[in-house]
């Protein structure tokens, strides 16, 4: 049985052996070691390391402990972490008890006499111990009372005191291990000690990492403890910390001059060695490659736009290993969160940048998610809804304020990648054009409307049309009978315009031999498209379908190929309304050939193209299926322009029935949509548009004799609409006045 995979998180841990190593500081690393190794001075050695939050101070301090080890020296060597006693108070009896501890291992005690070190150390610790208690005992009594001159705060005063007789207890008894020990001086004790460790045969090396995660109390505590033992023999002191941070809280006991005492303390400063920018650069790419390792991530990849949006902007946020780690670590979550089997859900560079800002500049990232119309200037469906450029520059520059200054230039660079629509060139009236939009779409960039939200929300609703859901339409497109149920389901959610807005955007990635099977299968989905929105934008679906197939057809430039193609799917298709669609815009007009409008073919061979699609209406009309077609007026407009007498012979002996005329009335009906705060809709009938079809007299016949009780609303709408128009004519008006008549709204 296979392994579960668990999640990948980045871990921060530090390294702890020479192998290890990824930003060259082993060879640093040996040579400190052997030059610890090499002292044999008689008072004791303090040595800082200085770096960073983040830089590896403890990952360095690992290697030259390592490096120790393997030249196999037997310095014993104790490691203080004060970090971990932080807030209990009592670091020198910590840290003397563990110095106890150290030379009382077998590691040293095996090879080398320690018993009257421990024994003197233990007596100086005592010692040392009492006079810390007595200082927790008092300290809060002489910080409640203050300056002699001021007023005493009696409420501070009584809790010091209760605190007071708290530790007397503790205090008395250090006093009576005292008095059980002996009677010497602190002096005499310290000098007794200092003659037992200059008889050790080698010294002791003391670690102190993590003083800069102290407070300033506990970070002056360690430096008394170390300055008031750097005279014994035999010690080194290895002390690793952020240097700024140290002499700053140093500067409360030497009077602002924490650099100096700092200096009178280590005696040898060292700065850890600074990770090349391509070392740190090396890892995160290495981590990234790990990561983005899925089926699909790397579809809508772009070497160029990365090498780009990385160099100009997003490498200044990674300045050491930590802020790698802390970056890999969420964006590691959050490609799983847009993976799906093999296809993935965003544009992977804009999920690395809206990333890097979330883990650094979180102020800014959760400002960008509220911006969504500037940042994409998405005017939504209005015909004024011009976005002044002023505007958007206003709100990046309070987005760039929000930033770290270090970040700021940065960030500006990062903004224009990001969202390409924020550039004066598309500013204007007519703001984004459409090729640049569905680069955009197709790309899955989060400066697309359609596609802003997912990148926040980390998922796609039900009413969204998923990118997994494209690749698979794409990759699908091969097998007319998948790709019909795959359209299909997501016609049946309401996804249909979304679904073709997104293929239209892809229209030229489909694999040229996928046409056949493609444009098979949108002309049988075809007949099931929904009539046009009401809507003034709406695009509808036959056009955006009929966009797929010219411009797809088009990357084929054997004019006879894409006839042959056409040909072999419409007749194979059962679909009638897309191939007269796609057939109509081959019809040369001469607008479109002064625009050098481009055809999928010749003049000549539009004439097989519609008798193919003439032989699907009449056959539809002939079963009836034309009766319950959703666009039942277009396909009987085509069957008039190609073949007349056959549309017309049809018409006659369908309208001799009640019903039949009503639905010819029906379907020849005129919607005029009025669009102001709310879309109202007028109705009329249009008596040339009759005559095209059947004899005005013939058809009015008909409806004087319909009962219109048992109609639909519609039906009562087309005929009440037909006899206006009827009247308007007998009063020798022209038909166009429908146009103008407040006749019926709904």
């Amino acid at each position: 049985m296979s392994q579960k995979k668990q999640p990948r998180y980045s871990s921060d841990k530090p390294i702890s052996r020479l192998p290890e190593d990824r930003l060259g500081r082993s060879s640093f690393a040996t040579r400190l070691a052997n030059d610890i190794a090499a002292w044999d001075g008689d008072s004791s050695l303090v040595i800082g390391l200085y770096g960073d939050w983040g830089v590896g101070k403890t990952s360095l301090k690992n290697l030259v402990l390592a490096s120790l080890k393997k030249r196999r020296s037997k310095i014993p060597i104790l490691e203080f972490n004060p970090w971990q006693l932080s807030g209990t108070g009592g670091t020198t009896e910590f840290f003397l008890n563990e110095l106890k501890i150290t030379l009382a291992s077998k590691a040293v005690s095996g090879e080398q006499k320690t018993t009257e070190v421990r024994e003197r150390l233990s007596r100086y610790s005592k010692r040392l111990a009492f006079g810390s208690v007595m200082g927790r005992m008092f300290s809060p009594l002489f910080a409640a009372l203050g300056e002699p001159e001021a007023a005493i705060n009696s409420a501070a005063a009584a809790e010091a005191l209760n605190h007071a007789a708290e530790v007397t207890k503790s205090g008395a008894e250090t006093l009576d291990e005292l008095d059980k020990a002996d009677d010497s001086s602190l002096f005499e004790l310290k000098k007794s000690l200092d003659a037992s460790l200059r008889k050790m045969q080698r010294p002791l090396l003391v670690v102190i990492d993590d003083i800069d995660r102290l407070t300033t109390r506990e970070i002056l505590d360690v430096f008394q403890l170390v300055k008031v033992n750097a005279d014994f023999p035999q010690i080194i002191y290895l002390m690793l910390f952020e240097r700024s941070i140290v002499s700053t809280a140093l500067d409360a006991v030497s009077g602002g001059r924490g650099v100096e005492f700092l200096e009178k303390i280590i005696q040898v400063g060292y700065h850890i060695p600074k990770a090349s920018r391509a070392s740190i650069q090396k890892i995160l790419f290495e981590k990234l490659d790990e990561i983005l390792a899925k089926p699909g991530v790397l579809r809508r990849w772009n070497a160029d736009r990365w090498s780009r949006i990385y160099l100009d902007g997003l490498q200044g946020f990674f300045r050491n290993l930590r802020h790698v780690y802390r970056f890999l670590s969420s964006f590691d979550f959050h490609v799983r969160q847009f993976q799906h089997l093999s296809h993935f859900e965003v544009n992977p560079i804009d999920l690395i940048t809206l990333e890097v800002l979330r883990v650094f500049e979180p102020k800014v990232f959760e400002r960008i998610s509220t911006l969504k119309t500037l940042l994409t200037r998405d005017t939504g469906k209005s015909l004024f809804g011009e976005i002044k450029q002023e505007e958007i520059e206003t709100s990046i520059n309070e987005l760039v304020q929000l930033c770290s200054e270090d970040n700021q230039m940065a960030l500006r660079r990062i903004i224009s990648g990001l969202f390409p629509p924020t550039n004066s060139t598309h500013s204007g009236k007519y703001g984004v054009s459409g090729r640049d939009s569905q680069d955009w779409l197709r790309d899955a960039r989060v400066c697309h409307p359609n596609m802003f939200e997912r990148y926040f929300a980390l998922s796609v609703s039900d009413d969204e049309f998923a990118q997994t859901e494209l690749d698979q339409l794409i990759d699908e497109s091969s097998d007319h009978s998948n790709f019909f149920k795959r359209f299909s389901t997501l016609q049946s959610r309401g996804l249909i315009h979304l679904a073709f807005e997104h293929l239209d955007a892809c229209k030229e990635i489909i694999p040229l031999k996928n046409m056949r099977p493609l444009i098979q299968a949108l002309s049988d989905l075809s007949d099931s498209f929904p009539p046009r929105s009401p809507s003034m934008f709406d695009t509808e679906a036959k056009m955006r379908a009929a966009r797929i197939i010219h411009f797809g057809l088009l990357r084929e430039k054997n004019e006879q190929e894409r006839l042959k193609i056409l040909i072999n799917a419409f007749k194979e298709s059962t679909g009638s309304l897309l191939p007269a669609l796609v057939t109509s815009l081959q019809t040369r007009r001469q607008k479109d050939a002064e625009q050098g409008q481009d055809y999928l073919v010749s003049e000549k061979d539009c004439g097989t193209l519609r008798e193919i699609c003439v032989q699907k209406i009449a056959k539809i009309a002939a079963n009836g299926k034309i009766i319950t077609h959703p666009q039942a007026d277009y396909l009987l407009w085509r069957w008039k322009d190609w073949d007349p007498s056959g549309a017309k012979s049809w018409i006659k002996q369908k309208i001799q029935k009640h019903q039949g005329a009503l639905w010819l009335t029906n379907v020849l009906l005129i919607e005029a949509h009025a669009h102001g705060s709310k879309v109202t809709v007028r109705h009329f009938v249009n008596l040339s548009d009759i005559e095209q079809f059947t004899e005005v007299e013939a058809l009015k016949s008909q409806l004087d004799n319909v009962d219109l009780k048992k109609a639909t609303d519609r039906e009562r709408i087309a005929v009440k609409a037909f006899h206006a128009a009827v009247k308007r004519r007998s009063e020798g008006k022209p038909d166009s006045d429908g146009f103008d008549q407040d006749l019926e709204f709904a």
